[in-house]
């Protein structure tokens, strides 16, 4: 999800998506990368970024979940207001021998 940069008279919102990512099985592997980007907003300022609602799971003896997520968002302007969030991100291997991975980043200026 990609969104922001407005000038004039400012406002940007920018929300991401509903980010899902499953595999079962023995062995199975689930990996997810998520990006939202939005922010910058001049003239009036607002700058609404909320990044996705994360969610990746691996079930299975001896599976692994990775997920890798960023939310960034930022910079408002004369009368300003940047709102950065970030996602709802839950990641996990379920089973014997499983293991699993996250790197989140969450940022504005």
């Amino acid at each position: 999800t990609i969104g922001g940069t407005a000038y004039g008279r400012g406002r940007v919102i920018t929300n991401g998506g509903y980010n899902t990512n499953v595999a079962r099985g023995f062995g199975s592997s689930a990996t997810q990368s998520t990006l939202t980007v939005g922010g910058t907003a001049f003239g009036h300022g607002r700058s609404i970024t909320n990044g996705g609602d994360n969610r990746n799971i691996a079930a299975g003896a001896f599976s692994s979940a990775d997920q890798q997520v960023v939310t960034l968002g930022g910079t408002a302007g004369r009368h300003g207001l940047n709102v950065t969030s970030g996602g709802h991100n839950r990641n996990a291997a379920l089973g014997f021998g499983s293991s699993a991975s996250q790197q989140v980043f969450t940022g504005a200026q």
